[in-house]
This record gives C-alpha cells, structure tokens and sequence, in this order.
C-alpha cells in the first residue's frame, strides 16, 4: 500500500483549475442597439431594446482578496431576445423605408484579457463580442433581399468595466458591455454598423460537496463515511473534512487529487482508491481514529499537497478521500467513500 501511494503521489497531477459557467441574468441584462447606413440612420422597428440569456464563462483565481484576477473565456453562448429589426427610413415619410434590415438568431460571446480586481470588486476590462451564429437580412426598396451569416463576426475590442461580489458560495458578476458589427450589403451595396450596449449580469455558484464511489465495509461493519465540516470558501481558510465510521485508535491521512478513478484493493488494502491524476498525501496531518471511529482536520487552503504543490483557485473542483489502517481479521487498510468538493472564492 504504500510503495502504491508513493508511487501515485510522485506523478504529475492534471490540473484541476478549470473556467465556471455564469448563468446570465435575463431581466438584469437589458440591451439596446443603435444603427447608422450608407443611406441614413437605422430606426427600430418597432424597438432598439432587447436583452440577453444564456451564460458567459469566467475564470477567476484568488489571492489578497477573494477573487484577485479574472478573465472572459471562450465557451459561453448568450442568445438575443428578441431579434432585432430596423428600417432605413424614406426621406419622404409617406413613402415606403429605404430598406428593412433584420438580424435573427443572435447569439454572442464574450472574451476578455485578463484584468485585475481590486478588494471592493471592481474592474476595469477589455472585452471583445463575437456572434457565434446570426442571420442578416437586408431588403432594399429596390432590388433583391440578401441573407448574410454572421458567425464569426466580431467587433473591436471596448472598454467593459465592472463588479464583482461574493456573498456565501455565490459569486456575481455586472458589467456595461458593447460591441459594434460593420456589413456591407454586396447586392445593393448599403453598408452599415450596429452598435449594441448594455449591462452583462450573471451568477455562479459552487456546487455543494458531494459523495462519489463505493468503498469497502472495514472491521466495523460499516463503510468510511467523508464530509465537509468547514467552508469550501477559499477566503474562509477552514478547509475541515471529518471522516466517521472508522475502527478507533488507527493511524489515518487525508489524500487529494484532481480527478476521480477506481483502483480496487490495491495492495494491502481491502478497500478502494478513488482518486486519479496525480495523489496528494496530507502525511503532516497524520494522526489516530479517536474512540468513535472519528478522524477530523483542517487541511487548510494554503496549499494542496499533489506534485509540486499547488494552491486551489475558485471554481477549481478537487476530490479526497481518507487512509486508514484497520485489522479485518489481519493487518490491512481500507479507505473511506470519495468527497468531490468545488472551492468558491
């Protein structure tokens, strides 16, 4: 058992940092457009308002403060509702528009470089908007109507300020964002630009700890059972797992590691290692079962001890499990049930 350990914690671990999703704020995320031709300004027909739904993806790490830098990744999808439609007005108003312009199916996403973010929140970023999909349709008062895919398109990158809060395990983000989208017309050569503004507001919040895997009954006749009985909050710093059901007065540890796997019995153990990508050892924290088969500590959020160590950032989701000896009917060791546990900042 533990040339197995020794072995696995000497291995490089997957990184275990990876972007959240935010779920975008419909009501909060209300937009409007505005639009300029070669023949004029665009009017709304019948509105220049609309808003987003759907999600953005963030990454966040900490550091002085709770969350310290961030950045918009690729991967989010915020759709546009509802589609927006406009008309080239006539010089002469009792004749028909110029043209009639409509976009559908619009969907954005939104990238950034990274930014810093001071201690009440705010930051100020450099964002870019892409249409991941879209349809333009111009029908001119004279000529054909031409159909346009938009995908792809994006505009210059603008100034996107804004907050970002933390309140429990859920963290909020508000910012003005704009973009702006140039199209010619090839058929009857209009060219034009949409210019769109508005506020981006979204939420993510960390996933409860949870239970995975099968582990083996041990010399008590019940299964090692693990949960978090701290924070998951990296600013909290109380980072307490307690394991139960385990036989008392047997030496134990925490280990860590960035991915899930199944290894049965390995050797001399009965139970089963639930843990991939690289096995941590919190072997500073060794100890014994106390005589109600209960092992707690404070691993602390400092630094998780995989190879080389690493400090946990927000939304990075990490898995432990406890060791323990035990004697069923001879020497061995068992482990508990694996806990999957997401850091919030």
């Amino acid at each position: 058992m533990r040339n197995l350990l020794i072995a696995t914690v000497l291995a490089t671990p997957c990184l275990a940092q990876e972007p959240v999703t935010f779920t975008i704020n419909q009501s909060a995320s209300q937009w409007s457009w505005s639009g300029n031709s070669s023949l004029g300004p665009i009017n709304g027909n019948p509105s220049t308002s609309f808003a987003v739904t759907g999600d953005f993806v963030l990454q966040m790490t900490a550091g002085a403060q709770p969350i310290q830098t961030a950045q918009f990744l690729p991967g989010g999808a915020a759709a546009v509702v509802p589609d927006l439609s406009g008309v080239i007005p006539n010089p002469l108003p009792f004749l028909p528009p110029l043209a009639t312009i409509d976009v559908t199916n619009l969907v954005l996403e939104f990238t950034s470089a990274p930014f810093a973010v001071d201690a009440s929140g705010n930051f100020n970023a450099l964002g870019t908007t892409t249409a991941l999909s879209g349809t333009l349709t111009v029908a001119p008062l004279t000529g054909g109507t031409t159909v346009t895919d938009l995908t792809g398109v994006s505009g210059d990158p603008q100034p996107l300020p804004g907050s970002i809060s933390v309140i429990g395990n859920t963290v909020s983000l508000t910012s003005n964002n704009s973009g702006s989208f140039d199209f010619t017309d090839p058929a009857s050569g209009i060219s034009a630009s949409f210019n769109l503004a508005g506020v981006l507001a979204g939420s993510w919040s960390a996933p409860a700890p949870s239970n995975y895997c099968s582990a083996a009954i041990n010399s008590t006749g019940n299964i090692g059972q693990l949960s978090l009985t701290g924070s998951q909050r990296l600013q909290d710093d109380q980072l307490v797992l307690t394991a139960t059901g385990l036989p008392t007065t047997q030496f134990a540890y925490f280990i860590v590691a960035p991915s899930q796997g199944f290894i049965a019995t390995p050797p001399g153990s009965q139970g089963n290692i639930c843990l991939s990508g690289g096995i941590g050892r919190y072997t500073a924290l060794v100890g014994q079962t106390d005589g109600a088969g209960t092992f707690s500590r404070d691993l602390g959020v400092a630094s998780i001890p995989v190879n080389p160590a690493v400090a946990p950032q927000p939304g990075e989701t990490w898995n432990f499990q406890l060791w323990h000896r035990d004697t069923n009917p001879t020497p061995t060791s068992n482990f508990t049930v694996g806990l999957q546990l997401t850091f919030a900042p």
